[in-house]
């Protein structure tokens, strides 16, 4: 993690007192500030918009769209978050995966998403978590083919996509996450793929995995072409404010960038709980707080 001096801190933070937006994505080189919403509502979107339209930066925000959703229930929500944010719409987080038990059906789920959401998404997550063993279901086979078919359906239309592999503890799974990326995602994909991210939580565990500069190293050659950036980080559930919080978010936020194509990202998994309200909140402020250090980062 970047060990910043007091003067750095101050400057950086100095930096935040009158909120500008990020640079636009169409820059190769911009970074993610990354939150996740999983429950964006009517009557959350109000709440939403306030939070994120306070931030310092304009956020990368990752929308996770659950299975029994349709999209054009969506259209206003979007509408409206796009107006502050950059969008990575999850049109089926992995839980939902097993849902679709074709090719098929799960192209479908993105076709119907991109024909009402389009024009309020920036970036397509065609996978999540893709190589996780035990809450998929399916085969590794039948799941990097449904990831191949919507990213083939995504990427012939010009969208944007992004694929979400899942980092665990050292021998917690069959195969190593880039050992599994190396054999089913097929040549092409991985040539034209605009983002390869990364799924961890420590909490899930034990804090241990591959060492990070390592797994950027393997994957900045696995994937030639793509930026690279954490997917998911932070608690499974809310979690109070306090040093655990803190200690989580500045872990990841301010994590120094691994290689010149690596762009952030984080997308705190419970940032709509955490942070929303945000008025008087110290969670959104050390979200806050670490937006303004991750401009100094970049």
């Amino acid at each position: 993690m970047m060990r910043h001096t007091l003067f750095s801190i101050i400057a950086a933070l100095s930096l935040c007192a009158y909120p500008t937006a990020a640079e636009g994505l169409q820059k190769k080189s911009a970074p993610l500030y990354g939150i996740t919403l999983d429950a964006l509502s009517s009557s959350s979107i109000d709440a939403v918009t306030d939070a994120v339209r306070a931030l310092p930066v304009k956020p990368a925000a990752r929308v996770v769209i659950d299975a029994d959703i349709k999209p054009a229930d969506f259209i206003p929500l979007l509408s409206r978050l796009h107006e502050v944010a950059y969008i990575m719409l999850c049109p089926c987080d992995s839980e939902d995966m097993k849902r679709y038990k074709t090719v098929k059906a799960y192209t479908a789920r993105f076709a119907d998403c991109a024909l009402h959401l389009a024009p309020y998404v920036d970036i397509w997550e065609v996978g999540n978590e893709i190589n996780g063993e035990g809450w998929l279901g399916g085969t590794n086979a039948l799941n990097a083919q449904k990831v191949y078919a919507a990213w083939a359906y995504l990427h012939s239309r010009g969208y944007k996509t992004a694929l979400t592999a899942y980092m665990f503890k050292p021998g917690d799974q069959s195969m190593t996450m880039e050992a599994w990326l190396a054999k089913y995602v097929p040549a092409d994909m991985k040539a034209a793929l605009d983002y390869v991210l990364v799924s961890y939580y420590d909490e899930d565990n034990d804090g241990e995995h591959e060492d990070w500069n390592a797994v950027f190293e393997n994957l900045y050659r696995l994937f030639p072409n793509s930026l690279l950036a954490f997917g998911e980080c932070g608690f499974a559930s809310a979690h109070k404010a306090g040093t655990d919080f803190n200690k989580q978010a500045d872990t990841y936020y301010l994590m120094t960038p691994y290689n010149d194509r690596y762009v952030g990202g984080y997308f705190w998994w419970c940032w709509q709980e955490d942070c929303v309200p945000h008025e008087n909140n110290p969670r959104w402020q050390k979200m806050y707080d670490n937006f303004c250090l991750m401009k100094e980062l970049y």
